[in-house]
């Protein structure tokens, strides 16, 4: 399992010339570092973060959602 720590990672693993363009992260990544600390500032529910706003050409409502630990529980990507 890869760890994302940067918006940047994020970016690269989703939209870069070697994307895969996975259909979910939910068992492929988690966050880390950076991202995950991002994402522990934006708790909509008990025990659920919520980072959004990362498809690099405006905002198409993607989101991912993660618990404490950065175990993403779901996602929505936007190619």
């Amino acid at each position: 399992m890869i760890t994302l720590n940067t918006r940047n990672e994020l970016n690269e693993f989703l939209y870069g010339e070697n994307s895969t363009m996975p259909d979910t992260l939910v068992g492929i990544a988690r966050l880390g570092g950076e991202l995950l600390a991002e994402a522990l500032t934006d708790e909509y529910a008990s025990g659920c973060f919520h980072i959004g706003d990362f498809f690099p050409w405006g905002d198409e409502g993607e989101g991912i959602t993660v618990d404490r630990e950065g175990t993403i529980m779901s996602d929505y990507l936007y190619y």
